[in-house]
């Protein structure tokens, strides 16, 4: 039998009879048929416009059997060609899953309905109906979904959530969808579900506290505040459960709220949440995996600010993390590659020629500069403490002298003597990034404002007439 005689013969089994119930089996029928045979999609959208109509119709039934095959029916149509069905009926289809989420009890229809309105959510013209109708009735539904305990249902929601964050972004000068599922508590409900051993809900999650760092009421109204110690306990579970995705994922969450989080609203708040970030920074640039380690540098340098430290600061903790780097830099072979100048010839040749190489030949070099944006941070630190000191600048927690800020000082002395200018040195010439050069000089150029003994330091630059030669050869 030809496909357009099957879908025909089905269009009038269905519609012969206007009984929802005596139409269950053949709406049954017709999803089998969706499924096992994908080309039969075509014949549906083409030439029986009443059988999608019907279709749709079948969802104010009062039967939610009848419900769940009309779903999984559509679900099949639009998962194959949604690009061939008329916008209008978009926002139809659109509108209805709305108003089946809201009464929805049965598992396999309200995951049925998510799939069908996250797929629907692709497209923009139906986010902005939907949240244009109602600034409450879609934020409420996903808020629903995600309270659920069942892991699908958050993770088809979360990438709803995704759709719509997504959207914003690209409308951002004419719509506010990030600030209505703010105000719907879905950041709230995110941050709840990270208390999972799931990787793919962890991944979906931090997916979208990431595209909530673009709204500036993710931080004015204190939402980073509630969850930050929820996103710092699921980077600890990442890590013990080595899910290397979920955790690249969330040390970015982690490096963007440290970031942007304004300074008159205090993040981190007691010691033991102070503890249990240190000790995560720490794991994660002992890391095997390069990339975790460049992320976790990222989130460092922002924990570097001086809003983000204790009161009074912890100097030996400081310490303890730029250690921590320190270590991941030394461990960085010496040139970081033998065939890296061969490799910028050819990464310069293949931009030039419209090629990107997104391989993991930059990676240790990327890992090099982060470390020194770490540092020239840390320096920066220090000089602020140094040039505008606060009352609990140079306080301490316990009786030790090592927790001062003349310790940090010369740990960092130290650290451009035996790390960073050797290393410097024998990978100059392979740099293709000018701010390695930039950050070098500056932290140089700090080291000189710092309130303790430079001769010795001083002396050593002296007897390095190579790297005088280096200056000379980049000014000229």
């Amino acid at each position: 039998m030809a496909l357009s005689d099957i879908g025909y013969k089905k269009h009038g089994e269905v519609s012969k009879d206007m009984n929802f119930q005596h139409s269950l089996p053949s709406l049954v029928l017709l999803g089998q048929l969706l499924n096992n045979i994908p080309a039969l999609v075509d014949v549906i959208i083409q030439t029986q416009g009443p059988l999608m109509t019907y279709l749709i119709s079948c969802l104010d039934a009062s039967e939610e059997k009848i419900k769940v095959a009309a779903v999984f029916a559509l679900l099949k149509v639009l998962g194959s060609r949604d690009q061939q069905i008329p916008i209008p009926m978009h926002g139809q289809l659109a509108n209805r899953m709305m108003g089946l989420l809201s009464g929805a009890d049965g598992k396999e229809l309200q995951q049925n309905s998510m799939e069908l309105l996250r797929k629907l959510l692709e497209n923009g013209d139906v986010v902005r109906g939907l949240m244009q109708q109602s600034r409450t009735g879609l934020p409420s539904a996903l808020k629903k979904m995600l309270m659920s305990r069942d892991t699908t249902l958050k993770v088809t929601s979360m990438q709803c959530v995704h759709h719509i964050l997504s959207q914003d972004k690209q409308d951002q000068e004419i719509t506010h969808y990030s600030d209505d599922l703010l105000d719907a508590d879905i950041a709230e409900f995110l941050f709840e579900a990270l208390a999972t051993t799931d990787g793919n809900l962890l991944s979906c999650t931090f997916g979208c506290l990431l595209l909530f760092t673009d709204c500036q009421s993710f931080f004015t109204k204190c939402h980073t505040v509630y969850g930050i110690e929820s996103i710092i306990r699921a980077l600890h579970h990442s890590v013990k459960l080595n899910n290397v995705e979920a955790l690249h994922q969330g040390l970015k969450v982690l490096s963007e709220i440290l970031k942007r989080q304004p300074e008159d609203v205090h993040l981190l708040n007691g010691l033991g949440i102070h503890k249990q970030i240190n000790s995560l920074i720490e794991m994660c640039l002992k890391h095997s995996d390069t990339g975790i380690q460049i992320q976790t540098g990222c989130a460092l340098k922002h924990l570097l600010r001086k809003h983000h430290l204790p009161k009074p600061i912890d100097y030996i903790a400081l310490i303890s993390l730029l250690q921590s780097m320190q270590d991941c830099m030394e461990k960085l072979p010496r040139p970081i590659s033998e065939n890296t100048s061969r490799h910028h010839r050819h990464q310069r040749k293949s931009v030039k020629d419209g090629i990107t190489d997104t391989g993991g030949a930059c990676s240790k070099e990327k890992l090099l500069l982060c470390g020194f944006d770490v540092f020239e941070q840390a320096f920066g630190l220090v000089n602020l403490l140094l040039t505008v000191p606060s009352p609990e600048s140079h306080l301490v927690l316990m009786s030790s002298d090592k927790n001062t800020l003349t310790n940090l000082q010369y740990f960092l002395l130290r650290f451009l003597d035996s790390t960073c200018i050797p290393i410097f040195m024998v990978n100059y010439a392979d740099l293709s990034n000018p701010a390695g050069f930039a950050s070098f000089f500056h932290m140089l150029c700090m080291a000189f404002t710092f309130n303790i003994d430079l001769k010795d330091f001083a002396q050593k630059l002296e007897s390095l007439p190579s790297l005088l030669h280096v200056i000379l050869l980049i000014h000229s």
